[in-house]
């Protein structure tokens, strides 16, 4: 049995797994999973680990020493949804993730169940980078992450298929990884030419980079959880035009507001439109306080102009 490949910066917890599967020669994936998880049965999660207590375990006995919690902060998207889950959900969330509850999380995370069977995402500039550095490109967690279209630190769109022959990246209950070349030959290093934006659609991939930008902030820090997140809203709008004298909410003031200040297009490729549903009024309204991290991220950055101008409010008030 091959050693687990080392850990890279960012490298999505799903991506050493298929590392090691590609190196050991495995025929099948029943197979690595026995290996590293002790269970044939079991099926391969991207966004979130499943049965993450035995991988330990096994690796811990034989490669070295590493915990649930080093993963989980540094190899998948956990840190964003922590950020916003109370401590009760916090705890359901690790029992699940470490196998000792039903592996069901998007119940709690607010995560359509679709997403668990996702495509995998990549920047053209990383794959070149990472190539280079390590002679092989890597998926990056960052790039999965719901909300980021964009990579921060390029500020290019992330692609999820071949830009020559369409080939998507999908997981499908397999170790996927990705290469330098697509087997079609094109070299993920490079971009295809694309066609002039429109004025919308330039003004939603600004937006769209910010708000991939602020994930990144989020995703690369280690930010108290806990917040009261209604109260800390509740407490802002109250200084604000939105709120009356005696406390009164004005909702449709601020959803109309918040509706001009994204563009349209923004709204609808992160599904978070106001149309059918004003979600931002369950935000005061309703006393559930888990809802997509998404939606966190566009109402403060409406708010306060950024995840970082936010903590710098809560800093100094503190």
């Amino acid at each position: 049995m091959i050693s687990f490949p080392e850990m890279l910066p960012d490298e999505l917890f799903y991506s050493c797994c298929s590392r090691y599967h590609n190196e050991s020669g495995n025929e099948t994936t029943s197979q690595t999973m026995k290996e590293l998880f002790g269970n044939t049965g079991l099926k391969i999660t991207c966004m979130f680990p499943s049965h993450l207590d035995n991988f330990v375990k096994r690796y811990n006995s034989k490669w070295g020493r590493i915990s649930n919690h080093d993963i989980l902060m540094n190899h998948t998207n956990y840190p964003l949804f922590r950020l916003f889950l109370g401590r009760e959900q916090s705890e359901m969330i690790l029992k699940m993730i470490g196998g000792n509850l039903k592996f069901r999380p998007h119940f709690i995370l607010g995560i359509k169940n679709n997403l668990w069977e996702q495509e995998l995402s990549f920047c053209s500039d990383c794959v070149k980078e990472d190539d280079l550095i390590y002679g092989f490109p890597y998926w990056h967690r960052l790039h999965q992450a719901p909300g980021v279209l964009f990579c921060p630190r390029h500020c290019k769109r992330l692609k999820k298929s071949c830009p020559k022959c369409s080939f998507k990246f999908e997981v499908k209950n397999n170790f996927l990884g990705i290469k330098r070349f697509c087997r079609c030959g094109h070299d993920f290093s490079r971009d295809m030419a694309n066609q002039v934006a429109s004025i919308h659609e330039y003004s939603a991939q600004k937006e769209l980079l910010s708000i991939s930008q602020d994930i990144a902030y989020i995703i690369s820090g280690n930010f108290n959880t806990g917040h009261q997140w209604q109260q800390l809203y509740r407490e802002y709008i109250s200084k604000t035009n939105y709120c009356s004298l005696t406390g009164r909410l004005n909702q449709r003031a601020l959803a109309n507001d918040f509706i001009s200040f994204f563009s349209k297009p923004t709204l609808k490729i992160l599904e978070c439109e106001l149309s059918n549903i004003n979600w931002i009024q369950h935000f005061f309204n309703s006393k559930q306080n888990v809802y997509h991290p998404i939606k966190h991220m566009l109402f403060i950055r409406f708010l306060f102009g950024s995840i970082s101008n936010f903590y710098n409010d809560v800093r100094e008030a503190a």
